[in-house]
């Protein structure tokens, strides 16, 4: 499958509106306005980006795209939306029919956090050049998926649901290694048919590290409750097995759920906290081992770091996407209240 290379620096240089999402975000941290938007477009850039995946799956020769990080991950300040872009390791659907070719897209990374455990497992299974999965080989690697940075690197407050509901990731590997045992003695290529099927959610999965490694990065407070519940839904899809991963709208549903009533107070104390808090001194790429295949994506004159003037305001979030636009009016005392409205941050 191929696609037309784009060279994104050259874009940017003559649009000048498209940059890091991380950085954009970082613009709008600080930001001691009382209604502080940092929080509508955290939280409309995640079911953007979660839409996007879905056009991609739902066109007729499905597409997974199978590098979701923050340096394929764009943001449009003008049309406040973010731009997937980097199709390079991407591929249809139909293509992994082929085992053969299935193979040949898998590359020996061990401690690349957007790719789920099955792809992990993949990995492994095909560095060791056996045509039989090993048993030796299966209860070693749970383990050695739950040694990456990702798993073992957190900051104090975001990752208050994995170090108390997973017992250092405990009940998560026994999950894993249930998931994988199955396969002892079995060849490569069947463990290659059985994870097509989970193939769909890999993108989503790739979302949903690509949030929480975001919110680490920037040290978002989560400290209210709907923080807490919003993190909670992000590590309930990295930390099940494969079969058990909630579907798009599931997830969609799921964050409307969380930021449909909000209450004011909270709302506010949120804002107070995010305006103090420092940026972690890690990159977001903190697990580093990133699939980045563009140096263009590194150029420093590819991104506008600058905060958007008074004369080019940022939008907010677009009708291109279906995600609705943040209320505009004063939020009332006790609630933010409404299907798919967003927190008093317009």
């Amino acid at each position: 499958m191929k696609y037309k290379r784009i060279n994104l620096k050259e874009e940017n240089k003559k649009d000048k509106k498209e940059t890091k999402t991380t950085d954009y975000l970082r613009t709008l941290k600080h930001d001691c306005k009382p209604k502080n938007k940092f929080l509508t477009i955290l939280i409309t850039t995640h079911i953007q980006l979660l839409e996007s995946v879905a056009k991609l799956q739902g066109l007729d020769q499905k597409i997974i795209h199978f590098n979701l990080t923050d340096n394929t991950i764009l943001y449009d300040v003008i049309n406040a939306t973010p731009v997937i872009t980097d199709f390079r390791m991407s591929f249809l659907m139909s293509d992994i029919d082929s085992i053969e070719t299935f193979k040949s897209m898998i590359p020996a990374y061990t401690d690349y956090p957007g790719w789920p455990i099955e792809i992990f497992a993949f990995s492994q299974f095909l560095e060791a050049e056996s045509g039989v999965i090993e048993e030796a080989v299966l209860t070693d690697i749970a383990a050695k998926f739950l040694q990456m940075p990702f798993f073992t690197k957190y900051s104090s407050n975001t990752d208050e649901f994995i170090n108390d509901e997973f017992k250092n990731s405990i009940e998560f590997k026994n999950k894993l290694a249930t998931f994988l045992q199955p396969f002892s003695g079995k060849s490569i290529e069947d463990f290659a048919v059985a994870i097509k099927t989970y193939s769909l959610s890999w993108d989503v999965y790739a979302i949903s590290i690509y949030m929480i490694l975001l919110i680490r990065q920037l040290q978002v407070p989560t400290s209210a409750d709907f923080m807490k519940r919003y993190i909670e839904s992000l590590y309930k899809i990295v930390l099940v097995s494969p079969d058990l991963r909630p579907d798009i709208p599931s997830i969609v549903a799921d964050i409307n759920s969380i930021f449909d009533n909000i209450l004011k107070t909270d709302y506010y104390s949120f804002v107070d906290e995010l305006i103090l808090s420092p940026d972690s001194q890690d990159s977001l790429g903190e697990e580093s081992h990133s699939v980045d295949l563009s140096d263009s994506h590194n150029d420093e004159e590819s991104h506008n770091d600058e905060e958007p003037s008074a004369e080019e305001p940022a939008a907010e979030p677009s009708d291109k996407s279906s995600a609705e636009e943040p209320p505009t009016e004063e939020p009332s005392d006790k609630s933010v209240e409404g299907p798919n409205q967003k927190p008093p941050a317009a």
